[in-house]
């Protein structure tokens, strides 16, 4: 089965069951609620289906969520939907691919720009990538640093920090900047410092390169 549509088959598998917990006797009645109400209005030959009806009115005025409503919310309970599928495929395949609308969803919370500065040791050009975190802080990452800082000073404090030069000195290290690291020593780094670079590369899909000795500190 193709990874895509195994939210389909887990959406019809919600839908089931939810009709399954609606009485026979419900059903029976919502029906022909459907057929006198059609019939009155004298539209019976419309195309008004009684899916239509259903979607419209419920079963007693419930009905089980629309697709994407599923898909933000049931979907999203694992314990749910590895009774309902039953099958160690399936859930496997489900499994990749809630991991997928993680990522997508991380992708589209950040905010990731991409700008090249002057680095002043050396005189040349390094891509360095800011956005924001979770705790409303920015961040600058670089090829060898990381600066976290507040609130929108990222791209703002991008240029002062990559071309400082050794012993120079910023009033806004103090006031704006939180953190920063060297990333090109051989220190443990804490594990959001890894998340940034995680979140970066998985948001630009490419790969690590040389971060991947920082992931496995």
């Amino acid at each position: 089965m193709d990874i895509s549509n195994i939210r389909k088959l887990c959406y019809e598998l919600y839908k089931i069951d939810w009709m399954r917990k609606i009485s026979a006797e419900m059903q029976m009645d919502e029906l022909k609620n459907y057929f006198e109400e059609r019939y009155e209005a004298g539209m019976l030959d419309d195309n008004y289906s009684f899916d239509d009806y259903i979607f419209d009115n419920g079963y007693g005025r419930s009905i089980y969520v629309c697709f994407d409503e599923f898909l933000g919310t049931e979907y999203k309970n694992e314990a749910c939907m590895e009774d309902l599928l039953d099958n160690d495929n399936l859930y496997r395949l489900y499994k990749e691919d809630l991991y997928q609308i993680a990522l997508d969803e991380d992708r589209a919370r950040m905010k990731i720009a991409v700008k090249s500065v002057t680095v002043a040791d050396t005189g040349g050009r390094v891509k360095v990538y800011y956005g924001g975190l979770d705790n409303g802080l920015d961040y600058a990452l670089g090829s060898e640093s990381l600066i976290i800082c507040d609130a929108d000073y990222g791209e703002t404090l991008t240029d002062e920090f990559f071309n400082k030069t050794e012993g120079d000195t910023f009033d806004w290290e103090q006031k704006h900047v939180k953190e920063s690291f060297d990333l090109s020593s051989d220190a443990k780094f804490p594990q959001h410092v890894t998340d940034i670079v995680m979140q970066v590369f998985s948001y630009l899909g490419e790969d690590p390169g040389w971060y991947n000795r920082l992931l496995k500190s």
